[in-house]
Formats: C-alpha cells, sequence, structure tokens
C-alpha cells in the first residue's frame, strides 16, 4: 500500500537520489530495500540449539543490527549520546546493583518491548529500576530483549511469526537462571502480552528462571485495529498466502526513527491477532495468575482499554495497582474495582509549558527529557498527516527540526497540542496535533512500580 505523502515527499530530490544511492551501500539492507520480506534468526540460541551466555546474546545480536538493519535516509535525527546504532536499540544488560549479591537475593528484571519497536523504548525504566534494588538487603539485574523481526528493516515482520516472539522472550526469562531468584517482567504493548502469555504458560512448562510478577504498560490484550482483530485473517493467511502477501502492508513511511518501525506489516497486525486471541481464552478461565502493575491511557488508539481493565479488575490480588490516564466523563465509565487499586489520573494536562490532550499508546514508557523521544527531542510522531499530500504543511509543522525532509524547507509555526492520534474533529485548524510520546507522569509512575515490585518481594 502506498503512502501517498511518502511518495510526493520522494520526488522532491535528495531522498530519491540518496535511495539509489543506496543499493551501492554496504552489508547494510538499502534503504530502498527495507519492505522486502527477510527472515529472521534465534540469535539467543547456540549452532546445537542451547541457550546463549546473555552477554554474548548481547553480542551476537547488535551484531546482526549492524550487519541488517536498512541504512538510514539522510537527515534522519541523530542517534543520542552517539551511540552507535546496534549499541542504541539492540538488547543491554544494567550493571548488577547491590552489596554481597548472590541468586538468592537478587531480583532480575527483563524489559520487552512492542511491536515495530525496539528496546530503545524501555531504556529510560531501564536505568530507574537499575538504579537501585528493589528492597533493602537485596540486589537488581536489569536486561531487556530484542524481539525476532526487530531492530533491522520493516520487511523482516513480514514473516515473522509469534511463535518466535513467544520463544525470545521464555529465554530472556530463562536467562536469569543462576543470577537471580525471581524475574519480574515489564513489559510494552506486544511486551506486556508476551509476558501474560508467560504468567500462564510457566505453570505447565516451567522457566529456568519462575516469572514473579508483571508491569503491563499499555498491554496489548486486545488491538483495536480492525485488520488485526478480523477473525478472517487467520484464514486468509493460511488458503490465501499469495493474497495476503500482495496485500502487504497496512502503512508504509519514511522510516525516520531509528529507534521504531514507521512502516507497519498486515502480517505484524495478524501475529499480535493471533496471540491476544490465546490470551483472551486463558483470561476467560482464569485471571492473570502473578501480581500485576498497569499503566495505560482510556482513549489509547491502538489497543482496546476496556479490555485491559476488565483483566486488572477481574485479579484478586490486593497488591495489584493500575495507573489510568483519562477524562472525567471517561473515568467515572470505567468499571468499578472492588478493592478500589485503581487511580485515575487527567489525561488532559499543563505540562512543562505544553497542552496535553490526551495520552497516546506509547507515550507510557518514555521520560519527558528523553533526547530522542522527549519535549525537546530530535523526533515527532507526525506519521498521522502522512496519509493526505494535501496535509504536507501540517506534517512539517508538526516534525522537527531535526527531521530534515527535504520538503519541509520551510516549517509554518503553529499551536501544538500533544495527544493520541488521528486528528480529533474538534482539533481548532491553526493547531497542529503531535502525538504524545514521552509520559509527564514517568515518576510517578516509576515510583508507584518500584512500589509494586517492593511489595512482591517483600518477606
Amino acid at each position: 500500500m502506498r503512502n501517498p505523502l511518502l511518495h510526493t515527499l520522494a520526488r522532491c530530490g535528495p531522498i530519491a537520489a540518496w535511495v539509489l544511492a543506496s543499493g551501492l551501500a554496504s552489508a547494510q539492507t538499502p534503504y530502498k530495500d527495507r519492505l522486502n520480506p527477510g527472515t529472521t534468526e534465534a540469535t539467543w540460541l547456540a549452532p546445537d540449539g542451547k541457550p546463549k551466555d546473555f552477554a554474548r546474546y548481547i553480542q551476537d545480536t547488535q551484531a546482526l543490527v549492524t550487519e541488517r538493519h536498512y541504512v538510514m535516509p539522510p537527515g534522519y535525527p541523530p542517534i543520542p549520546h552517539g551511540e552507535p546504532l546496534a549499541q542504541a536499540i539492540g538488547p543491554r544488560a544494567w550493571p548488577l546493583q547491590g552489596q554481597n549479591c548472590t541468586p538468592a537475593n537478587t531480583d532480575g528484571i527483563l524489559l520487552v518491548h512492542g511491536l515495530t519497536d525496539s528496546p530503545y523504548l524501555m531504556r529510560d525504566l531501564g536505568d530507574e529500576l537499575a538504579r537501585q534494588p528493589i528492597a533493602p538487603g537485596r540486589c537488581v539485574q536489569v536486561r531487556s530483549l530484542l524481539l525476532p523481526g526487530h531492530g533491522t528493516r520493516p520487511g523482516d515482520l513480514v514473516q515473522t511469526d509469534y511463535a518466535q516472539w513467544i520463544a525470545a522472550v521464555g529465554y530472556g526469562v530463562g536467562s536469569f537462571a543462576g543470577v537471580a531468584a525471581q524475574v519480574h517482567l515489564v513489559g510494552f504493548s506486544t511486551g506486556g502480552a508476551l509476558g501474560i502469555y508467560w504468567a500462564y504458560q510457566q505453570k505447565t512448562q516451567p522457566l529456568a528462571a519462575p516469572l514473579a510478577s508483571l508491569v503491563l504498560l499499555s498491554p496489548a490484550i486486545e488491538p483495536k485495529n480492525r485488520k488485526a482483530k478480523n477473525p478472517f485473517l487467520p484464514w486468509a493467511k493460511d488458503k490465501l498466502s499469495g493474497w495476503i502477501q500482495a496485500w502487504r502492508w497496512q502503512d508504509t513511511h519514511l522510516d525516520q526513527d531509528f529507534a521504531k518501525y514507521e512502516s507497519f506489516a498486515v502480517h505484524a497486525a495478524l501475529q499480535i491477532s493471533l496471540l491476544d486471541a490465546s490470551l483472551r481464552d486463558r483470561l476467560k478461565e482464569a485471571p492473570i495468575p502473578l501480581p500485576v502493575y498497569m499503566a495505560l491511557s482510556f482513549n489509547d488508539n491502538t489497543v482496546e482499554s476496556s479490555e485491559s481493565i476488565q483483566a486488572f479488575v477481574s485479579t484478586t490480588d490486593p497488591r495489584n495497582r493500575m495507573l489510568l490516564a483519562a477524562h472525567g466523563a471517561d473515568a467515572a465509565s470505567t468499571q468499578k474495582d472492588p478493592l478500589q487499586r485503581i487511580t485515575v489520573v487527567p489525561a488532559a494536562l499543563a505540562f512543562a509549558g505544553l497542552t496535553v490532550g490526551d495520552f497516546s499508546h506509547t507515550s507510557w514508557p518514555v521520560k519527558p527529557d528523553n533526547p530522542h523521544y522527549g519535549i525537546k527531542g530530535n523526533y515527532a510522531d507526525c506519521k498521522h498527516y502522512a496519509k493526505d499530500p494535501k496535509q504536507i504543511a501540517q506534517f512539517c509543522a508538526c516534525s522537527t527540526p531535526a527531521m530534515q525532509v527535504a520538503a519541509c524547507a520551510t516549517r509554518a509555526t503553529s499551536a501544538v497540542l500533544y495527544g493520541e492520534a488521528p486528528v480529533p474533529p474538534s482539533l481548532p485548524p491553526a493547531t497542529i496535533l503531535r502525538r504524545l510520546s514521552f509520559n509527564p507522569y514517568f515518576d510517578r509512575m516509576a515510583g508507584e512500580i518500584r512500589m509494586f515490585l517492593t511489595s512482591v518481594v517483600a518477606p
């Protein structure tokens, strides 16, 4: 599916010329080939099929990213701190924190990103949770994963199956064996869905290190996109494979964000749909069997927040907590939790001189001062203006100076509202919507997560 604005921008000179030249690039995927279907590798497995040491997994996965990531287009926002790309978006391990650390007194924390994302989106939380142990007398080891099909090129998600994501997360949790007594999974969106899967699955398929709790940010329990939740798609994938391949892309974009694919494959939507279908069957049978902290927006436009709220309310653990961003009327209509574990915060607020109208799906894991997605970051999510070439002026006004798109030689100065895409009909004509890419409540949320984890490990 061709993106009209992408086509318009590509005709503006520099990108078109560079795209042709990039075909002569080295081992990296040329920009023009970034949407071509590719294969994925289980970088966590040795040739004999045994799990690798986590340090070796990091090394080999970063090498794969270096080799396979598409050549970034000219003028893309720079990578913060001057890091190599593979280091910025690959898996990582934070230094062990604490004194007199042994596996018995160490807590493992595994960060799992969402669909089309990379571990960079979870980095702020990793930095926060790795600062100090969860509780006195304990130690903490924080790690992040790169899910298969991510961190290389969007085309690698055309053939990646959700079973590969499940296997990768199983490895990530199990990698703490001999390092930590228990593991707490912090998952964003699809990462949260994968955490819920293993919370149930470890009852019959024990992990090498036990999963002890879940922190779920905008969990993808049910997608809102009609293509992702259409029950016809699984049948079509098997019976009409040629047709489904022709209908390959839900959206294609410039892919200027080094840390996340901007183009979105229909096959990827299908995979999260299949994963979520299996979760909903389990949620109907029994509540999530582990302590849960959840943060989400009532008006999330990517996942059905009502399903996440219902999954939370059905749990009975008094330690469970939810932070919900909602408007007054929406907050009143949410299902009531008899244990009063849900805290509602305003989704519309003035913050650091900015006007926030609502919370987006992707905003929760990111600090306001993040150098890429934050208030003064290099990147702005403006893809909602990219479907219509008549909105190129809005696209340019929404984007940041670091996003040096050829067609944006001039940028109108407009009022900016931070919120959730698509553009609301009530938005004044002179106002630009920039999708909120950071969390104004980050410090509060991080503190609540720490208190929740303390309650889980406390004797």
